[in-house]
């Protein structure tokens, strides 16, 4: 396992993959807003995403929810935040691309 980046938290986790051996991601939900805000950083702490990420099913979440972890069935792909329920956390930027190119809107964690 990569080691961990000064500047990522300690409760980020980390996505295995890509070609340099995977992403930190890290999300919180906004009482204020009711948005998840999720930052992803490459293993040496280069933040890739940081803003408002979308669930792919488009339906509403709980700050309950916003558990996030490695899912190894889940494509190799920055972009994609895994929830312990099995859904998919998304950039709000690249939602309209990223919805239609996944097909699926959850992954099975088991």
């Amino acid at each position: 396992m990569p080691k961990r980046p000064d500047k990522v938290p300690a409760s980020a986790i980390l996505a295995p993959g890509g070609k340099i051996g995977g992403w930190w991601q890290y999300c919180k939900f906004n009482e204020t807003d009711k948005q998840v805000y999720c930052t992803i950083w490459n293993v040496a702490g280069l933040v890739l995403y940081n803003g408002i990420f979308l669930p792919l099913d488009r339906q509403p979440l709980t700050p309950d929810e916003i558990k996030v972890v490695y899912n190894p069935r889940s494509p190799d792909n920055v972009q994609l935040v895994c929830l312990a329920s099995g859904r998919i956390l998304v950039p709000a930027s690249e939602f309209d691309r990223l919805s239609k190119f996944f097909s699926f809107k959850r992954i099975n964690p088991r």
